[in-house]
């Protein structure tokens, strides 16, 4: 389901289905036929669970952190303009950063690119394409990684199914999607 006004797409993933960078790669093709989308580029990024940044809360050090912002995006604000310079100089479609802490120190939690990807991932709609946090936490030992790709937000809609319907109606679940839509629009408000 697309909301576009939303610049929002649920993708239904899993084993037999398209994954999101195909489906894109789909849309792009075909959209490219016409004359005023010759350029177009998408790129549909994940929508962190707030796991992901609790995971991130929990640790005690951060060695090291590793961000990818996906291009083209609208929503370019200060924060992204070295990287944004850098990308467009380079005529790159995305633009990883990385951040490794000195010798038995750690990456600031407070400063820097780990409140960044937080609330970048936190927005209505997340430039961040891919994320990886390596650090210490209570209870483990050695460095473990926190990865965005592991606490990508999932969404059930439960459906009314039957001995006489196998599957839920497009309308229903529509509607069903459409509510939640709405729901994530107030939450984020």
């Amino acid at each position: 389901m697309i909301a576009p006004e939303k610049r929002q797409i649920l993708i239904e993933v899993g084993k037999g289905r398209i994954a999101p960078r195909e489906l894109a790669n789909m849309i792009e093709a075909e959209a490219r036929k016409l004359a005023e989308f010759k350029t177009l580029e998408l790129v549909f990024t994940p929508v962190a669970a707030e796991g992901f940044v609790t995971a991130i809360d929990n640790m005690t050090r951060i060695q090291s952190a590793t961000v990818t912002i996906a291009r083209p995006n609208v929503d370019w604000t200060d924060s992204y303009s070295a990287l944004s310079s850098i990308a467009d100089e380079s005529h790159a479609k995305a633009i990883d950063a990385t951040v490794r802490a000195r010798r038995s120190a750690g990456i600031s939690k407070e400063n820097g690119l780990i409140p960044a990807i937080k609330g970048w991932v936190r927005g209505i709609t997340s430039p961040v394409q891919g994320a990886k946090i390596k650090g210490e936490k209570p209870g483990h030992s050695g460095l473990i990684t926190v990865s965005l790709s592991d606490h990508v937000q999932r969404v059930d809609i439960p459906a009314e199914t039957g001995p006489d319907k196998e599957e839920p109606s497009d309308e229903e679940l529509e509607q069903k999607l459409r509510v939640y839509f709405e729901a994530k629009g107030k939450e984020n408000a």
